[in-house]
């Protein structure tokens, strides 16, 4: 579950609690942490992100970046990574990848940002969006 808030003080220490209370009442009662994937109770997704990169068909910087992070979330069961932990995925799918990726890589950063494919958790902490994590394992299960 994700939300993000932006408001005043008074509303957050007085409805906001109501509000997350009525969003954790209405999931289900055996929570499912493999996120929709078909794999095993409480195993991994078994993809390299090469692998993920050719499955979500990645064609530039910002695709190898989803597919980075993407291995992360599926195959690593992490939530959230760093700038380095994205850089060194990138660089395992060596048919994708290219020395001009890092140089571009804030640029890319900021655009996934904007477009609501990632979210800066803090500086230089990034996490998958709900919408583009739901669009990614969509595309990883074809």
């Amino acid at each position: 579950m994700e939300l993000e808030f932006e408001g005043t003080q008074e509303f957050l220490k007085t409805e906001l609690l109501a509000v997350v209370e009525a969003m954790i009442s209405s999931l289900p009662a055996t929570p499912s942490h493999n996120h929709g994937i078909a794999v095993d109770a409480g195993a991994h997704v078994e993809m390299s992100t090469g692998s993920i990169a050719a499955r979500i068909g990645a064609e530039s910087g910002g695709d190898l970046i989803l597919a980075a992070c993407s291995h992360l979330t599926f195959a690593q069961g992490q939530e959230v990574f760093t700038r380095a932990q994205i850089i060194e995925s990138m660089k395992n799918a060596t048919a994708y990848y290219k020395g001009s990726h890092v140089a571009n890589l804030t640029k890319y950063l900021t655009n996934l940002v904007r477009s609501g494919k990632l979210i800066e958790r803090s500086a230089q902490t990034y996490s998958l969006s709900a919408s583009a994590r739901t669009q990614l394992e969509s595309k990883i299960r074809e």
